[in-house]
């Protein structure tokens, strides 16, 4: 049995929640805020974002996916960034990497 239902929660975040065969999964669809959008902006965003994974709740698998905007970097022991990433890391970055650990 398959069954959908999808919201889009603001212009950059829509969220599907399917049940297949007993199988329960959201994807939460992003386009994040970049660089050059103010602070205040970027907060808002990723506590929207933040708000929308914990409604989803904690049994379902989640997936999230999109244009995340955001440089994290790359590290060696760390178990939301990998070593394959670029040098920098900026300020949305850092937010995706923290919302990762929240939920990880």
């Amino acid at each position: 049995m398959f069954h959908k239902n999808w919201e889009a929660t603001d212009k950059r975040i829509l969220k599907l929640d399917m049940n297949i065969r007993g199988y329960k999964l959201t994807i939460i669809g992003i386009y994040a805020r970049n660089e050059d959008n103010g602070i205040t902006v970027k907060n808002a965003f990723f506590a929207n974002l933040h708000e929308e994974i914990v409604k989803s709740g904690s049994g379902r698998k989640l997936i999230l996916m999109g244009d995340m905007n955001g440089r994290t970097g790359r590290k060696t022991e760390d178990t939301v960034v990998g070593n394959c990433g670029e040098d920098m890391v900026k300020d949305t970055g850092e937010k995706l990497i923290e919302l990762c650990n929240k939920h990880h």
